[in-house]
């Protein structure tokens, strides 16, 4: 949070792509609710997606966070109804696509450690 109370993401440009996308989400989501609690990248960016989905196909992808205070369930079920609202429409607006999914780990995949063992 910043000297007069605006809540700022944590990882500045360049390493962050969409700060500026971030940063309109929740200040929207702010004035509306007042309960965001911090916003963050997750300092990992893809350049070029993969995907058999035509709406993400080749565009690139940051994960990005928004956690909101803890507030009555009633109040946090408005909360999160309202926020996925805006953040899907703020990045639509931005030509962005907002999809609340987390990655799905691969099966066959190593831990870093064990496939660094084997190379050595």
């Amino acid at each position: 949070m910043t000297h007069d109370g605006e809540v700022r993401s944590h990882q500045p440009s360049p390493f962050i792509k969409s700060g500026a996308i971030l940063d309109e989400m929740v200040h929207h989501l702010t004035q509306i609710t007042g309960a965001v609690k911090y916003a963050h990248s997750e300092v990992g960016f893809v350049g070029n997606i993969r995907s058999d989905i035509e709406e993400i196909k080749g565009k690139s992808g940051e994960q990005l966070e928004i956690e909101f205070l803890p507030t009555p369930v009633e109040e946090a079920g408005d909360n999160l109804v309202l926020g996925r609202w805006l953040i899907r429409n703020i990045a639509y607006r931005h030509g962005c696509v907002a999809t609340f999914a987390p990655l799905q780990p691969q099966p066959e995949a190593e831990p870093a450690a064990a496939r660094g063992a084997r190379r050595a």
